[in-house]
């Protein structure tokens, strides 16, 4: 019935399926998978959610791709109540995979920051974070600086950098070239 929580999704059994399809299939549904995530990501995060099984049992099914790897970081860092920690894992998975190809996957290292931001217990308390924590963020956050080098002042127009310009500010807004 429509409303009803969605039945659970055999993530095995469907990596089992796309295992055995073509590259050009298992391509064609993560774009599908990844085009809904985008259009829906902020304003219809339960139906986004929809999308994680998909992305999980194509990194199943291919294990070395990194765009099912950072979509499912994505959705993780975007569902409702946000799995950070294993979005951060994803996405740093997914830069390792990509390797410097970095127009394939251009919002990872921003992604990533945000996770180590939202799961930096001094920011929740709005304070400073320690050092370790500041560099361990500063590292994806110039990554991400020079990454999305024409873009960044509009990436940071977005709704989830308030996090960052938040984080920058209490930090010092320590300079990220």
């Amino acid at each position: 019935m429509f409303g009803d929580a969605p039945e659970p999704v055999d993530t095995t059994r469907l990596a089992e399926m796309l295992r055995r399809s073509s590259r050009h299939v298992r391509g064609a549904i993560l774009n599908l998978a990844a085009d809904l995530r985008r259009e829906t990501w902020f304003s219809d995060k339960h139906r986004m959610e929809r999308t994680i099984p998909v992305f999980e049992a194509l990194v199943q099914a291919d294990p070395m791709w990194h765009v099912p790897r950072g979509n499912l970081g994505y959705a993780l860092k975007d569902k409702y109540k946000p799995d950070l920690a294993r979005a951060y894992d994803c996405l740093t998975r997914a830069v390792e995979l990509r390797g410097e190809r970095v127009e394939e996957g251009i919002f990872y290292q921003y992604s990533r920051a945000l996770c180590l931001i939202h799961l930096d217990p001094a920011f929740a308390a709005g304070r400073a974070s320690d050092d370790a924590a500041r560099a361990r963020i500063l590292e994806p956050l110039r990554a991400a600086r020079r990454e999305l080098d024409a873009t960044w002042d509009q990436v940071m127009e977005y709704p989830d950098s308030a996090a960052i310009r938040a984080w920058l500010e209490l930090n010092g807004a320590p300079r990220l070239r």
